[in-house]
């Protein structure tokens, strides 16, 4: 990109930006609550309720757990309200979201469990965050108390911790499936009482420990135990680097207290390729449109992700837009983060600095017929002298709409 004021910056730091609704956004983090917060002691009780409210805000999660919310649930229900919506609950077992434009529930879902002869069903929900156009997959559950904890529980079968191991067997399929496609998020109360020292929860549940184990097959997501507190558990796919654990308190209800922690959901490599080509509009509608590119080294059709400074490389855009727009006439676009600043490549094919306000955005070419196919041609030729990481942004508008990819493509250059 020599020529450009690209060339101009390479003194700086390099910045990883994500593009929402054209506005740079940094906020990948999702704060997550999880309790058994037992709602039975909060129901018709208005201080236990009071000191909840006072605990729901000062935590100021982005999404809510909980567990055996029972007798409680109108008035847990009354007190989230106006900040949260219910996703999904089943037996006690409720996700609840911030109310507001940044997580779309793209699907919900319930699992069977069973603690001795009563049923304890779990809860999910698949939760996509705009910010970081990454997908949450959170399991809220609550298992069931081992044999080991008390002689009269579940004496019959002989596998002691059967009811607790087959909870999560019921699901260890859909998580490993679900953990390629994004982050995988466990929020339970999971009556870890009496594991033998030296087992991790998660050798416990899968039945791989000393205690019958074998019971379900050994999972290959790696799931991470982030924060506990008595029997609360935030677990998670991924590395330990990807949370952070930000609160453990035990209340004088809820039984076992609760835990707080985030997830950096911009940092799963995953969820760029699981969606790649997937759009969204600034006006907020649904968008049908595939938006998506590619870089490939010069004489090779594979892609790439990374490419050293001296390679020639070629960088392209495909457009597709939705299948009502077809025929009409619209305007196509290119941004570039790099270094912190933002560029557009302009219909003399120069690129110019961007402030980010959608009305100083120069197109890369206007009033064109909108096919079923648009290529667009980036840049050919090497990056000499730059070193770092590139994110480009394509998109079309029409009517005043504009539509464009979620997932940016990201390329890392580096020196020889």
């Amino acid at each position: 990109m020599s020529g450009t004021t690209m060339a101009n910056n390479k003194r700086y730091y390099f910045l990883l930006l994500t593009l929402f609704v054209f506005h740079v956004c940094d906020a990948d983090t999702v704060k997550i609550l999880e309790w058994n917060i037992s709602g039975s002691e909060l129901s018709g009780n208005s201080s236990k309720q009071n000191a909840a409210a006072e605990i729901f805000d000062s935590e100021d999660a982005d999404i809510i757990a909980l567990q055996e919310t029972s007798r409680g649930s109108s008035a847990i229900a009354s007190i989230l309200t106006p900040n949260y919506i219910q996703a999904v609950a089943i037996d006690g077992q409720e996700i609840w979201l911030r109310d507001n434009d940044r997580f779309v529930v793209e699907s919900t879902g319930t699992w069977s469990g069973a603690c001795n002869t009563m049923k304890l069903d779990g809860a999910s929900s698949t939760i996509r965050d705009r910010n970081s156009a990454s997908r949450l997959f959170l399991y809220s559950a609550h298992f069931c108390i081992p044999d080991t904890f008390a002689g009269t529980v579940d004496v019959d079968p002989n596998v002691s911790n059967e009811d607790q191991q087959e909870h999560l067997c019921n699901i260890i399929d859909d998580m490993e499936v679900n953990a390629a496609l994004g982050t995988v998020v466990m929020a339970a109360d999971f009556d870890d009482i009496n594991i033998p020292a030296g087992e991790s929860l998660i050798d416990f549940l899968q039945g791989t420990g000393s205690l019958n184990g074998g019971f379900c097959t050994t999972s290959s997501i790696n799931m991470v135990d982030i924060v506990t507190t008595d029997v609360t558990h935030i677990m998670g796919s991924g590395g330990a680097v990807l949370y952070s654990a930000a609160a453990t308190a035990r209340p004088s209800f809820g039984q076992h207290g609760y835990v707080v922690a985030s997830v950096d959901l911009g940092s799963s490599e995953s969820d760029a390729a699981a969606d790649s080509g997937v759009t969204a509009a600034t006006d907020g509608s649904a968008s049908s449109a595939l938006i998506s590119g590619r870089v490939s080294v010069v004489g090779s059709d594979d892609s790439v992700t990374s490419v050293i400074n001296t390679r020639e490389i070629e960088i392209t855009g495909i457009i597709s837009p939705a299948q009502e727009h077809l025929g009409q006439s619209g305007s196509l676009y290119v941004v570039l983060v790099f270094q912190g600043q933002r560029y557009f490549k302009d219909a003399a094919d120069s690129f110019s600095n961007w402030n980010g306000e959608l009305e100083e955005l120069g197109a890369y070419r206007e009033s064109i017929m909108l096919d079923t196919s648009l290529d667009i041609d980036v840049f050919a030729g090497r990056l000499s002298g730059l070193q770092g990481s590139l994110e480009i942004h394509f998109a079309y508008s029409l009517q005043g709409v504009f539509y464009y990819n979620l997932t940016p493509l990201r390329l890392e250059i580096t020196s020889p």
